[in-house]
């Protein structure tokens, strides 16, 4: 393997097993909102405002979270706002230094921001009410450092597939038959339902999101090429952290896109009831 070819390989893995993981999870919420949504017909705007009262101001908190913490200036918040013009239920406005290497990489965490305080919040919950799931899910997740004997490649593929082993092993307990008898598992989807409703990033989110990983990308590319040339075991350090970080965090990110699946097959059953009823 040459030097770039080397380069490139880690950069785009310890892309792939970070920021990768949130953008998947983040579009597969979206996309089965938008089915979910669309299987409500004329409903679905009752639906919006309706789980709004509970997701709207998480979503906004979790912006607000993040703009704190990349040192964003806030200039005005709302946090449930159901007849505002837009259609918008809730928004953030805040300012930054575009010169601000720290405010920019920030944008793409502010503009993800839905997506991770909502897989906080829902685990939270979980916690609380579901804690043999939550067991399960912590014991699948264990940070554990890949195994380096491998090449980049081997290694990669190995934590891809201990991703899905231990993705598998939590929704299976998620959705064990007996959950189904107890009133906990109800009142966790109560709020876990109009949470995940509310975790899609919007267009000016992505927009946002888009320029902070730009900086995000060029800088880890740079953090890369620095140690290629000059402390090669820490280009392959970053690669194990990320390859590690991505495996704790993708147990976590199931949740949110376990519960937006379980929507999407209901809402298709109460879709297909309602017009075998209808020909009936």
């Amino acid at each position: 393997m040459t030097v770039a070819v080397r380069l490139i390989v880690h950069f785009l893995i310890q892309l792939l097993f970070t920021v990768g993981i949130i953008v998947a999870t983040g579009l597969i919420v979206s996309l089965a909102k938008r089915g979910i949504l669309r299987c409500s017909g004329k409903g679905a705007h009752a639906i919006e405002v309706a789980t709004g009262l509970i997701g709207t101001p998480i979503h906004e908190l979790s912006h607000a979270f993040f703009c704190i913490l990349f040192c964003h200036r806030i200039t005005a918040i709302r946090l449930w706002s159901p007849h505002a013009s837009g259609g918008n239920l809730g928004y953030v406005t805040h300012t930054y230094k575009k010169r601000n290497l720290w405010h920019q990489i920030g944008n793409f965490f502010i503009g993800v921001a839905p997506i991770l305080g909502g897989t906080a919040v829902l685990f939270l919950l979980m916690w609380l009410l579901l804690p043999g799931v939550a067991d399960t899910v912590l014991a699948s997740a264990a940070l554990t450092p890949p195994d380096a004997s491998g090449s980049v490649w081997e290694v990669a593929l190995e934590q891809t597939l201990a991703i899905l082993s231990r993705s598998w092993q939590t929704l299976c307990a998620f959705f064990q038959p007996q959950r189904f008898l107890e009133w906990h598992f109800y009142l966790y989807l109560l709020f876990a339902i109009p949470i995940v409703l509310h975790m899609e990033v919007s267009g000016s989110d992505l927009k946002l999101g888009g320029w902070g990983l730009l900086f995000l990308s060029v800088l880890l590319f740079l953090t890369d090429l620095a140690f290629l040339f000059l402390f090669p075991e820490g280009m392959e350090a970053i690669t194990g952290a990320a390859l590690s970080v991505g495996a704790f965090a993708g147990g976590f990110f199931l949740l949110a896109i376990a519960v937006s699946l379980f929507l999407l097959l209901l809402s298709l059953a109460v879709l297909l009831i309602r017009r075998l009823a209808r020909r009936g």
